[in-house]
Protein backbone atom coordinates (compact mmCIF):
# COMPACT_ATOMS: atom_id res chain seq x y z
CA UNK A 1 0.00 0.00 0.00
CA UNK A 2 1.08 3.56 -0.65
CA UNK A 3 2.02 5.51 2.31
CA UNK A 4 1.24 9.13 2.60
CA UNK A 5 3.30 11.39 5.02
CA UNK A 6 -0.02 13.62 6.91
CA UNK A 7 1.68 16.70 8.58
CA UNK A 8 -0.95 19.16 10.09
CA UNK A 9 -0.39 22.86 11.37
CA UNK A 10 -1.52 24.28 13.07
CA UNK A 11 5.33 44.80 23.57
CA UNK A 12 1.89 46.06 24.91
CA UNK A 13 1.40 49.44 25.55
CA UNK A 14 -2.65 49.73 26.43
CA UNK A 15 -4.93 47.82 28.50
CA UNK A 16 -8.41 46.66 26.81
CA UNK A 17 -11.26 48.75 27.83
CA UNK A 18 -14.10 46.80 30.28
CA UNK A 19 -16.71 48.59 28.11
CA UNK A 20 -17.68 49.27 24.83
CA UNK A 21 -15.77 51.51 23.37
CA UNK A 22 -16.50 53.38 20.19
CA UNK A 23 -13.52 53.18 17.48
CA UNK A 24 -15.16 56.48 15.36
CA UNK A 25 -14.63 58.54 18.27
CA UNK A 26 -11.12 57.96 16.94
CA UNK A 27 -11.60 60.69 14.30
CA UNK A 28 -14.68 62.91 15.46
CA UNK A 29 -11.79 65.92 16.38
CA UNK A 30 -8.70 64.70 14.51
CA UNK A 31 -7.60 64.12 11.25
CA UNK A 32 -7.05 60.24 11.78
CA UNK A 33 -4.86 60.07 7.95
CA UNK A 34 -2.24 62.48 10.23
CA UNK A 35 -1.22 60.67 13.17
CA UNK A 36 1.97 59.31 13.50
CA UNK A 37 2.54 56.31 15.39
CA UNK A 38 3.35 58.65 18.41
CA UNK A 39 0.10 60.29 18.33
CA UNK A 40 -1.78 57.27 17.62
CA UNK A 41 -0.71 55.81 20.63
CA UNK A 42 -1.99 58.89 22.70
CA UNK A 43 -5.11 59.39 20.71
CA UNK A 44 -6.01 55.78 21.16
CA UNK A 45 -4.85 55.02 24.69
CA UNK A 46 -8.46 53.96 25.50
CA UNK A 47 -8.85 51.47 22.45
CA UNK A 48 -6.86 48.14 23.68
CA UNK A 49 -4.45 48.42 20.91
CA UNK A 50 -1.06 46.68 21.18
CA UNK A 51 1.81 47.06 18.82
CA UNK A 52 2.89 43.85 17.02
CA UNK A 53 6.14 44.38 17.05
CA UNK A 54 8.85 46.85 18.18
CA UNK A 55 9.06 49.00 14.83
CA UNK A 56 5.99 49.89 15.71
CA UNK A 57 4.61 49.65 11.78
CA UNK A 58 1.03 47.93 12.66
CA UNK A 59 -0.61 48.27 15.61
CA UNK A 60 -3.55 45.50 16.97
CA UNK A 61 -6.80 45.47 19.04
CA UNK A 62 -9.07 42.37 20.10
CA UNK A 63 -11.26 41.74 22.81
CA UNK A 64 -11.33 45.24 24.13
CA UNK A 65 -14.86 45.38 23.27
CA UNK A 66 -14.27 47.77 20.34
CA UNK A 67 -17.16 48.82 18.33
CA UNK A 68 -18.03 50.71 14.98
CA UNK A 69 -21.87 52.90 15.04
CA UNK A 70 -22.45 49.96 17.82
CA UNK A 71 -21.39 47.08 15.76
CA UNK A 72 -18.85 45.08 17.86
CA UNK A 73 -15.54 44.53 15.99
CA UNK A 74 -13.53 41.44 15.97
CA UNK A 75 -10.44 42.96 15.50
CA UNK A 76 -8.96 46.24 14.58
CA UNK A 77 -5.54 46.40 12.78
CA UNK A 78 -3.81 49.95 12.12
CA UNK A 79 -0.75 49.87 9.60
CA UNK A 80 1.82 52.48 9.55
CA UNK A 81 4.07 53.66 6.49
CA UNK A 82 6.25 56.80 6.23
CA UNK A 83 5.74 57.44 9.70
CA UNK A 84 1.90 58.15 9.06
CA UNK A 85 -1.14 55.69 9.85
CA UNK A 86 -1.92 54.30 6.34
CA UNK A 87 -5.03 51.92 6.98
CA UNK A 88 -7.02 50.61 9.22
CA UNK A 89 -8.85 47.24 9.37
CA UNK A 90 -11.50 46.74 10.75
CA UNK A 91 -13.00 42.79 11.12
CA UNK A 92 -16.55 42.76 11.98
CA UNK A 93 -16.74 39.04 11.27
CA UNK A 94 -14.50 36.05 10.90
CA UNK A 95 -14.98 32.67 11.29
CA UNK A 96 -11.71 31.83 12.57
CA UNK A 97 -12.07 33.89 15.38
CA UNK A 98 -15.85 34.23 16.03
CA UNK A 99 -17.12 30.40 14.93
CA UNK A 100 -19.67 30.07 12.59
CA UNK A 101 -22.65 32.24 11.90
CA UNK A 102 -25.49 31.73 10.03
CA UNK A 103 -26.43 33.22 6.45
CA UNK A 104 -29.22 35.54 7.51
CA UNK A 105 -27.11 36.65 10.26
CA UNK A 106 -24.19 37.22 7.82
CA UNK A 107 -26.31 39.22 5.10
CA UNK A 108 -27.98 41.18 7.83
CA UNK A 109 -24.58 42.21 9.25
CA UNK A 110 -23.84 43.51 5.77
CA UNK A 111 -26.81 45.95 5.77
CA UNK A 112 -26.15 47.44 8.61
CA UNK A 113 -22.96 47.94 8.15
CA UNK A 114 -23.51 49.19 4.49
CA UNK A 115 -26.18 51.67 6.35
CA UNK A 116 -23.40 52.95 8.59
CA UNK A 117 -20.67 53.48 6.37
CA UNK A 118 -23.96 55.03 4.61
CA UNK A 119 -23.75 57.71 6.95
CA UNK A 120 -20.11 57.72 8.50
CA UNK A 121 -18.94 58.54 4.88
CA UNK A 122 -21.08 61.26 3.80
CA UNK A 123 -20.06 59.73 0.18
CA UNK A 124 -22.08 57.80 -2.82
CA UNK A 125 -22.07 54.76 -2.33
CA UNK A 126 -20.75 52.56 -5.51
CA UNK A 127 -21.16 48.43 -5.50
CA UNK A 128 -18.03 46.63 -6.82
CA UNK A 129 -19.43 43.19 -7.26
CA UNK A 130 -17.21 40.08 -7.43
CA UNK A 131 -13.31 41.61 -6.97
CA UNK A 132 -11.38 39.39 -9.48
CA UNK A 133 -8.10 40.71 -8.02
CA UNK A 134 -9.10 39.52 -4.79
CA UNK A 135 -7.83 35.90 -3.66
CA UNK A 136 -11.38 34.54 -2.77
CA UNK A 137 -13.12 37.05 -5.37
CA UNK A 138 -14.32 38.72 -2.12
CA UNK A 139 -17.39 40.80 -2.92
CA UNK A 140 -17.47 44.57 -2.17
CA UNK A 141 -18.97 47.98 -1.70
CA UNK A 142 -16.86 51.17 -1.88
CA UNK A 143 -17.18 55.11 -0.85
CA UNK A 144 -14.83 57.50 -1.65
CA UNK A 145 -15.07 60.83 0.00
CA UNK A 146 -12.49 64.13 0.17
CA UNK A 147 -10.45 62.29 2.67
CA UNK A 148 -11.11 58.72 3.50
CA UNK A 149 -11.83 55.68 1.03
CA UNK A 150 -14.25 53.23 2.90
CA UNK A 151 -14.05 49.72 1.47
CA UNK A 152 -16.49 46.75 2.77
CA UNK A 153 -15.67 43.59 1.64
CA UNK A 154 -17.36 40.29 2.48
CA UNK A 155 -16.95 36.43 1.31
CA UNK A 156 -18.35 33.08 1.74
CA UNK A 157 -17.06 30.19 0.84
CA UNK A 158 -18.28 26.54 -0.69
CA UNK A 159 -18.64 23.31 0.99
CA UNK A 160 -19.71 19.81 -0.34
CA UNK A 161 -21.75 18.27 2.16
CA UNK A 162 -23.97 14.88 1.96
CA UNK A 163 -26.80 17.38 2.32
CA UNK A 164 -25.91 19.16 -0.36
CA UNK A 165 -23.94 22.23 -1.39
CA UNK A 166 -23.24 24.60 2.18
CA UNK A 167 -22.27 28.51 1.78
CA UNK A 168 -20.08 29.37 4.45
CA UNK A 169 -19.80 32.91 5.56
CA UNK A 170 -15.98 33.86 6.12
CA UNK A 171 -15.43 37.21 6.92
CA UNK A 172 -16.91 40.83 6.55
CA UNK A 173 -14.14 43.79 6.93
CA UNK A 174 -14.57 47.37 6.72
CA UNK A 175 -11.00 49.23 5.57
CA UNK A 176 -10.47 52.68 5.40
CA UNK A 177 -7.54 54.11 3.83
CA UNK A 178 -6.64 57.68 3.15
CA UNK A 179 -7.13 59.59 -0.77
CA UNK A 180 -3.86 59.91 -1.86
CA UNK A 181 -3.58 62.94 -4.53
CA UNK A 182 -1.63 61.89 -7.81
CA UNK A 183 1.90 62.94 -6.74
CA UNK A 184 1.64 60.94 -3.56
CA UNK A 185 0.30 58.18 -5.74
CA UNK A 186 3.49 58.54 -7.90
CA UNK A 187 5.73 58.62 -4.74
CA UNK A 188 4.68 55.58 -3.35
CA UNK A 189 4.84 53.43 -6.90
CA UNK A 190 8.22 54.87 -7.15
CA UNK A 191 9.31 53.41 -4.00
CA UNK A 192 7.81 50.03 -4.35
CA UNK A 193 9.18 49.93 -7.81
CA UNK A 194 12.78 50.68 -6.09
CA UNK A 195 12.60 47.65 -3.60
CA UNK A 196 14.35 44.73 -4.11
CA UNK A 197 14.81 41.63 -2.44
CA UNK A 198 18.49 41.53 -1.99
CA UNK A 199 18.22 45.31 -0.81
CA UNK A 200 16.63 44.21 2.52
CA UNK A 201 19.61 41.95 3.11
CA UNK A 202 21.83 43.37 6.09
CA UNK A 203 25.24 41.50 6.97
CA UNK A 204 26.37 42.20 10.55
CA UNK A 205 29.70 42.86 12.39
CA UNK A 206 28.52 39.66 14.48
CA UNK A 207 27.68 37.09 11.36
CA UNK A 208 24.26 37.56 11.54
CA UNK A 209 22.96 37.39 7.81
CA UNK A 210 19.37 38.50 8.16
CA UNK A 211 16.17 40.42 6.06
CA UNK A 212 14.24 42.98 7.45
CA UNK A 213 11.67 44.67 6.69
CA UNK A 214 9.28 42.11 6.92
CA UNK A 215 5.81 43.25 8.09
CA UNK A 216 4.40 41.45 11.65
CA UNK A 217 0.92 39.34 11.54
CA UNK A 218 -0.34 38.45 14.75
CA UNK A 219 -2.80 35.51 14.18
CA UNK A 220 -4.15 35.80 17.62
CA UNK A 221 -6.04 33.06 19.17
CA UNK A 222 -6.72 31.26 15.63
CA UNK A 223 -4.40 28.34 14.11
CA UNK A 224 -3.69 30.67 11.20
CA UNK A 225 0.14 30.27 11.72
CA UNK A 226 0.44 28.88 7.90
CA UNK A 227 -1.60 31.93 6.68
CA UNK A 228 -0.81 34.35 8.75
CA UNK A 229 3.73 33.70 7.81
CA UNK A 230 2.35 33.86 3.86
CA UNK A 231 0.21 37.49 4.96
CA UNK A 232 3.70 38.98 6.12
CA UNK A 233 5.89 37.30 3.27
CA UNK A 234 3.40 38.62 0.50
CA UNK A 235 3.04 42.30 2.31
CA UNK A 236 6.64 42.83 2.46
CA UNK A 237 5.92 42.17 -1.76
CA UNK A 238 3.60 45.02 -1.55
CA UNK A 239 0.85 42.53 -2.04
CA UNK A 240 -2.66 43.42 -0.45
CA UNK A 241 -4.31 40.40 1.41
CA UNK A 242 -4.99 38.85 4.72
CA UNK A 243 -4.90 35.84 6.74
CA UNK A 244 -8.27 35.36 6.60
CA UNK A 245 -8.58 35.09 2.55
CA UNK A 246 -5.49 32.40 2.66
CA UNK A 247 -7.06 30.46 5.39
CA UNK A 248 -10.27 30.17 3.01
CA UNK A 249 -8.52 29.58 0.27
CA UNK A 250 -6.85 26.52 2.50
CA UNK A 251 -10.26 24.95 3.40
CA UNK A 252 -9.46 26.29 7.07
CA UNK A 253 -11.71 26.32 9.88
CA UNK A 254 -10.23 28.05 12.28
CA UNK A 255 -8.13 25.13 13.27
CA UNK A 256 -4.76 23.90 11.69
CA UNK A 257 -3.71 24.03 7.86
CA UNK A 258 -2.99 21.18 6.18
CA UNK A 259 0.44 21.16 4.09
CA UNK A 260 -1.67 20.05 0.86
CA UNK A 261 -4.48 22.44 1.62
CA UNK A 262 -1.86 25.03 2.24
CA UNK A 263 0.26 25.27 -0.91
CA UNK A 264 -2.85 24.46 -2.50
CA UNK A 265 -4.77 27.30 -1.34
CA UNK A 266 -1.31 29.62 -2.66
CA UNK A 267 -1.00 28.51 -5.63
CA UNK A 268 -4.64 29.88 -6.34
CA UNK A 269 -4.31 32.92 -4.56
CA UNK A 270 -0.60 32.74 -6.67
CA UNK A 271 -2.98 33.27 -10.12
CA UNK A 272 -4.75 36.45 -8.67
CA UNK A 273 -1.75 38.33 -7.21
CA UNK A 274 0.89 37.10 -9.60
CA UNK A 275 2.91 35.46 -7.62
CA UNK A 276 4.21 31.12 -7.10
CA UNK A 277 4.85 28.83 -4.66
CA UNK A 278 8.45 27.30 -4.89
CA UNK A 279 8.92 24.77 -2.93
CA UNK A 280 12.62 23.93 -1.24
CA UNK A 281 12.16 20.98 0.66
CA UNK A 282 9.67 18.64 2.40
CA UNK A 283 10.10 15.48 4.34
CA UNK A 284 9.64 13.13 1.79
CA UNK A 285 9.05 8.84 2.61
CA UNK A 286 12.64 7.96 1.29
CA UNK A 287 14.26 10.55 3.99
CA UNK A 288 11.51 10.04 6.51
CA UNK A 289 12.87 5.93 6.23
CA UNK A 290 16.30 6.95 6.65
CA UNK A 291 15.65 8.65 9.56
CA UNK A 292 13.48 5.38 10.92
CA UNK A 293 16.36 3.29 10.25
CA UNK A 294 18.75 5.34 12.17
CA UNK A 295 16.64 5.54 14.81
CA UNK A 296 15.82 1.97 15.06
CA UNK A 297 19.45 1.54 15.40
CA UNK A 298 20.17 3.17 18.45
CA UNK A 299 17.08 2.24 20.05
CA UNK A 300 17.82 -1.10 20.34
CA UNK A 301 19.46 -1.06 23.28
CA UNK A 302 16.27 0.07 24.96
CA UNK A 303 14.72 -3.18 23.34
CA UNK A 304 13.42 -4.25 20.50
CA UNK A 305 10.00 -2.84 21.28
CA UNK A 306 11.23 0.49 21.35
CA UNK A 307 11.64 0.74 17.86
CA UNK A 308 9.31 1.89 14.96
CA UNK A 309 7.15 -0.93 13.62
CA UNK A 310 6.88 -1.18 9.53
CA UNK A 311 3.91 1.29 8.31
CA UNK A 312 0.33 0.18 6.90
CA UNK A 313 -1.47 2.61 4.84
CA UNK A 314 -1.23 6.64 5.99
CA UNK A 315 1.74 7.61 8.19
CA UNK A 316 0.68 10.94 10.80
CA UNK A 317 4.18 12.11 11.12
CA UNK A 318 3.42 14.09 13.91
CA UNK A 319 2.17 11.21 15.85
CA UNK A 320 5.09 8.72 14.69
CA UNK A 321 7.82 11.65 16.17
CA UNK A 322 6.40 13.00 19.26
CA UNK A 323 5.74 8.76 20.08
CA UNK A 324 9.12 8.47 20.10
CA UNK A 325 12.80 8.63 22.45
CA UNK A 326 14.04 12.36 22.78
CA UNK A 327 17.25 11.76 23.32
CA UNK A 328 17.32 8.86 20.85
CA UNK A 329 15.43 11.08 18.17
CA UNK A 330 17.70 13.74 18.53
CA UNK A 331 20.72 11.29 17.53
CA UNK A 332 19.42 9.63 14.64
CA UNK A 333 18.35 12.72 13.51
CA UNK A 334 21.83 14.19 14.04
CA UNK A 335 23.55 11.43 11.75
CA UNK A 336 21.24 12.65 8.72
CA UNK A 337 24.39 14.73 7.92
CA UNK A 338 23.67 15.61 4.45
CA UNK A 339 20.09 16.53 4.65
CA UNK A 340 21.36 18.81 7.33
CA UNK A 341 23.86 20.11 5.25
CA UNK A 342 21.06 20.73 2.13
CA UNK A 343 18.87 22.03 4.99
CA UNK A 344 21.65 24.89 5.91
CA UNK A 345 22.81 25.75 2.27
CA UNK A 346 19.30 26.27 1.37
CA UNK A 347 18.38 28.43 4.09
CA UNK A 348 21.52 30.53 3.07
CA UNK A 349 20.41 30.60 -0.68
CA UNK A 350 17.09 31.90 -0.03
CA UNK A 351 18.36 34.50 2.78
CA UNK A 352 21.20 35.43 0.86
CA UNK A 353 18.56 36.91 -2.37
CA UNK A 354 16.53 38.18 0.01
CA UNK A 355 13.21 35.67 -0.29
CA UNK A 356 12.23 34.58 3.44
CA UNK A 357 11.35 30.86 4.10
CA UNK A 358 7.65 29.30 5.44
CA UNK A 359 9.21 26.84 7.85
CA UNK A 360 7.01 24.09 8.75
CA UNK A 361 8.30 22.58 12.49
CA UNK A 362 6.69 20.14 14.75
CA UNK A 363 7.10 22.36 18.09
CA UNK A 364 7.66 19.80 21.48
CA UNK A 365 10.16 18.15 20.35
CA UNK A 366 12.92 20.70 21.79
CA UNK A 367 12.03 23.43 24.93
CA UNK A 368 11.22 26.65 23.56
CA UNK A 369 10.06 28.80 26.36
CA UNK A 370 7.72 31.83 26.33
CA UNK A 371 5.94 30.49 23.31
CA UNK A 372 1.94 30.24 23.41
CA UNK A 373 1.49 26.82 21.27
CA UNK A 374 3.96 23.79 23.15
CA UNK A 375 3.51 20.97 21.26
CA UNK A 376 2.06 19.93 17.36
CA UNK A 377 2.40 21.37 13.55
CA UNK A 378 3.48 25.21 13.13
CA UNK A 379 4.84 27.43 10.58
CA UNK A 380 6.80 30.57 10.90
CA UNK A 381 9.61 32.81 9.05
CA UNK A 382 13.40 32.18 8.29
CA UNK A 383 14.70 35.38 8.21
CA UNK A 384 18.45 34.76 8.52
CA UNK A 385 21.28 32.82 9.31
CA UNK A 386 24.64 33.05 11.58
CA UNK A 387 27.56 30.69 9.26
CA UNK A 388 29.70 31.90 12.66
CA UNK A 389 27.62 30.45 15.13
CA UNK A 390 25.76 28.30 13.11
CA UNK A 391 22.26 29.58 13.96
CA UNK A 392 18.81 30.17 12.46
CA UNK A 393 16.95 33.41 12.75
CA UNK A 394 13.37 32.98 12.52
CA UNK A 395 9.68 34.76 13.41
CA UNK A 396 6.37 33.54 14.98
CA UNK A 397 3.48 35.30 13.45
CA UNK A 398 2.14 36.23 17.16
CA UNK A 399 3.51 39.60 17.53
CA UNK A 400 5.91 41.96 19.62
CA UNK A 401 8.56 39.74 20.83
CA UNK A 402 8.70 37.23 18.08
CA UNK A 403 9.76 39.29 15.41
CA UNK A 404 13.72 37.74 15.49
CA UNK A 405 14.39 34.91 17.11
CA UNK A 406 17.21 32.62 16.84
CA UNK A 407 18.13 28.90 17.46
CA UNK A 408 21.19 26.71 16.99
CA UNK A 409 21.14 24.70 13.41
CA UNK A 410 20.75 21.50 14.92
CA UNK A 411 17.61 22.37 17.25
CA UNK A 412 16.68 23.78 14.08
CA UNK A 413 17.27 20.48 12.12
CA UNK A 414 15.35 18.68 14.78
CA UNK A 415 11.99 20.46 14.44
CA UNK A 416 12.33 21.16 10.62
CA UNK A 417 9.39 19.66 8.54
CA UNK A 418 9.27 21.53 5.23
CA UNK A 419 9.80 25.23 3.91
CA UNK A 420 9.03 26.53 0.62
CA UNK A 421 9.36 30.57 -0.87
CA UNK A 422 6.67 32.39 -2.22
CA UNK A 423 8.05 35.00 -5.58
CA UNK A 424 6.45 37.51 -7.18
CA UNK A 425 6.33 36.59 -11.03
CA UNK A 426 9.15 38.15 -12.97
CA UNK A 427 11.14 37.39 -9.95
CA UNK A 428 14.10 34.77 -10.56
CA UNK A 429 14.05 32.45 -8.14
CA UNK A 430 17.40 31.75 -6.73
CA UNK A 431 19.29 28.67 -6.93
CA UNK A 432 18.93 26.45 -4.24
CA UNK A 433 21.18 23.24 -3.04
CA UNK A 434 17.85 21.32 -3.00
CA UNK A 435 14.32 22.53 -4.38
CA UNK A 436 11.30 21.41 -5.94
CA UNK A 437 8.97 23.54 -8.28
CA UNK A 438 5.09 23.40 -7.24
Amino acid sequence: MKTILALSFCVGWLAGSASAAPLEGLWEKDPLWEFSPQTFEEKARELGFRWTSQQKDSARSAGAGLTLGGIPLVEVIARFSQDKISSLTLQLYTRGDAGSLSRPDYESLIKKSTDLVNSLSKAKLQMLGKDPANPVRAEGVVWKGARTKWLLEYSMSRETTPQGVKMNPEFVRLELSPVLQKKEQSKELAQNAKAKPKDRVKKLPNGDVRIEGIPMVDQGQKGYCFPASAERVLRSYGMKTDQNELAQLAGNKGGGTSLSGGIEGLKLAGLRLQFRVRMVDETAMREFEVLVREYNWRVLKYGQKEQVQPFVGAVDLDEVLMGLRPDVLRAARMAMRAEKGRFFRSMQGAVDAGHPLIWGVLLGLIKEPGIPQGAGGHARLILGYNAKTNECLYSDSWGAGHELKRMSLDDAWMIHQFSFMLLPNGVDSPTLSQDKAH
